[in-house]
C-alpha cells in the first residue's frame, strides 16, 4: 500500500531487540564515540518481550557458553569498546574473581546478565512490549519508488496503537521451535506434555505436579544429545 509520513522518517528501526539488535546498537554507539562531529541518526528498537531476555528457557543451572568470552559484542571489532565482555566484569566488580576462574567460558546466566547490562544503556532508543501488526511501504512522490517503510504496533500493556517511519529496516525476531508434528498435539492443551527445550525452564515446573514431587516416580525422554539436552538430565 502506499502510504505518507509528515514527519521526517527515523535512519533505523529494528524489529525485534535481540542479540542481534543489540549488537547493532553497540557497533552504532561505537562508530559514534570515534567520531564526535558526526550527528547521530534517529533510530528505534522494537520488542514484543517486557525486557530484554536471551534464551530464557534455556537458562539452566552449570550451563556455560561454548564460545569465548572474547568472542562479545565488541571486542573482535573494538577492544576498547566500552561495551566488551571484561568492562562489564570490571563495572560489576568482578573483574578478578573471573580471572581466577581460569577459564574462558562464562556462565550462561552471567552472559545473559552481560546482555542485559548492554542493553541498559540504550532504554531510550527501544520500546519494550510492542507488538508489530503492519509493514507499509511508502512511496516517493516523485519517482514512485519506495523510499520508506511505516512501521504499525500496539503497545500490549496499554492497548494503544503506534507507528514509526523509517528509511531503512531490520528484522531481528530470531528464531521459532521447530517441533515434529509427531508431538505437535502435546505441545499445548490438556494433553501438553512436550517441551522444546527454548521453553524448558520456564515450562517445567507446570508440565506436571508430579514432577516437582523428589519421591513420585518421573518417566522423562529427552530427544538430542547437545549441550541443552546434558544439562536438562541433570
Amino acid at each position: 500500500p502506499r502510504t505518507t509520513s509528515p514527519t521526517t522518517p527515523l535512519s533505523l528501526l529494528t524489529i525485534g531487540f535481540g542479540p542481534a539488535s543489540l549488537a547493532i546498537a553497540i557497533a552504532l554507539s561505537d562508530h559514534l564515540s570515534h567520531s564526535p562531529s558526526s550527528p547521530s541518526p534517529p533510530v528505534l528498537f522494537l520488542e514484543k518481550q517486557p525486557q530484554f531476555a536471551w534464551h530464557a528457557g534455556m537458562q539452566l543451572e552449570g550451563t556455560h557458553m561454548q564460545i569465548s568470552f572474547l568472542k562479545d559484542f565488541a571486542t573482535p571489532r573494538d577492544p576498547t569498546s566500552p561495551f566488551s565482555f571484561l568492562n562489564y566484569l570490571f563495572s560489576k566488580g568482578r573483574l578478578q574473581k573471573f580471572i581466577n576462574l581460569g577459564t574462558f567460558l562464562p556462565a550462561r546466566r552471567e552472559y545473559e546478565d552481560y546482555m542485559r547490562w548492554c542493553a541498559s544503556h540504550f532504554s531510550r532508543a527501544v520500546r519494550y512490549s510492542t507488538e508489530i501488526t503492519r509493514v507499509d511501504a511508502v512511496h516517493n512522490d516523485v519517482t514512485g519508488k519506495v523510499d520508506r517503510f511505516t512501521v504499525h504496533w500496539i503497545d500490549t500493556l496499554t492497548n494503544t496503537p503506534g507507528s514509526a517511519t523509517a528509511r531503512n529496516i531490520v528484522v531481528a525476531t530470531g528464531g521459532s521451535p521447530s517441533v515434529p508434528p509427531l508431538f505437535a498435539p502435546f505441545v499445548t492443551g490438556p494433553d501438553a506434555r512436550f517441551i522444546h527445550s527454548s521453553q524448558y525452564a520456564t515450562s517445567i515446573p507446570a508440565l506436571s505436579p508430579a514432577l516437582l514431587s523428589p519421591t513420585a516416580p518421573q518417566h522423562l525422554v529427552v530427544v538430542g544429545g547437545g549441550q541443552s539436552a546434558r544439562s536438562e538430565e541433570h
